[in-house]
């Protein structure tokens, strides 16, 4: 998450979308709930930067319900 970060402080949200989606097609493969839901909330603001409010509100809606599910409310 630290490198999609300093990506996104560059301006290089390709970069930082690339990594969030790694991390959290790891995370998807060993069914890591929380780890999905930290990822899913990052990647919201990095579609928002990219201009792209559906898939922002996507990810955001699934970390929401992913939250809940562990109940994190």
């Amino acid at each position: 998450m630290w490198l999609a970060a300093c990506a996104l402080s560059k301006g290089d949200a390709e970069r930082s979308e690339d990594c969030l989606q790694e991390g959290l097609g790891i995370a998807r493969t060993i069914k890591n709930r929380e780890r999905m839901s930290h990822l899913l909330v990052s990647l919201g603001p990095v579609a928002l930067y990219q201009n792209d409010i559906q898939a922002a509100d996507a990810y955001l809606q699934e970390s929401l319900e992913r939250a809940r599910a562990l109940d994190h409310q």
